[in-house]
């Protein structure tokens, strides 16, 4: 049974709550390569290949990036407003962690449904991946088994924001997984731009890859700092 203690994610951001601070240059920094790289998508999670983990840098530290999954709908909240269509996770572990056992840094992207926007092309290619893996195993849930994946590449780049601006805008606050063992270890950053999708290209990152979305949880003693104005 997971220990649930007053660290728990996610949370609910509140805009003028949050502290305004400045970071150094290598705070926390996106360096993912502008390319596709291979991984396979299985249970719920797409899981890069080892060797081909893209890297960001937290604390004058890298970290590779190991897998990303999508929530449905999202689990942190902005404001007093609902939820956003999905949330997208993206989970590090520090480099030099080869058992992925210790602390991690998990980036949340909103993705937002417009549309008249193009879906970034990876987020196509994984709903892809999802219809071929749909017509050859039974339907919804019942695919989620450890032997079950199906090989895709995709660019890390489009779960995030464009720009490089909007990529400098977070939320960052610490927290926990919010699935699992719900360990808190987590390093969380939240970005303020969403992505925008299209719903006619994720009929099946509706229907397959979601992981429920969990219950908002107190800030309790910690606080929220952003990066931006």
């Amino acid at each position: 049974m997971p220990i649930i203690g007053n660290q728990q994610s996610p949370i609910r951001i509140d805009l003028e709550k949050s502290i305004k601070a400045t970071f150094p240059a290598d705070y926390f920094e996106i360096r993912y390569p502008d390319e596709d790289l291979p991984g396979s998508f299985k249970d719920d999670n797409f899981v890069f290949e080892r060797g081909y983990r893209p890297e960001i840098a937290y604390q004058n530290r890298p970290w590779v990036l190991h897998k990303i999954h999508i929530h449905r709908p999202s689990e942190h909240r902005i404001g007093p407003g609902g939820p956003f269509a999905y949330e997208c996770h993206l989970v590090h572990f520090a480099k030099e962690d080869g058992d992925e056992a210790g602390p991690k840094v998990v980036i949340g992207v909103f993705f937002q449904v417009n549309e008249k926007v193009t879906t970034p092309p990876s987020i196509v290619r994984l709903d892809e991946a999802l219809r071929k893996r749909q017509g050859q195993e039974a339907p919804r849930k019942a695919w989620r088994t450890a032997e079950s994946s199906i090989e895709v590449a995709i660019n890390p780049n489009h779960f995030i924001p464009k720009s490089a601006k909007d990529r400098g805008r977070w939320f960052h606050y610490e927290g926990s997984l919010t699935s699992g063992t719900f360990s808190e270890d987590v390093s969380w950053f939240v970005m303020a731009k969403e992505v925008p999708i299209n719903s006619a290209d994720t009929k099946q990152l509706e229907e397959h890859a979601e992981q429920e979305a969990r219950v908002v949880f107190p800030l309790d003693r910690r606080f929220v700092l952003r990066s931006f104005n």
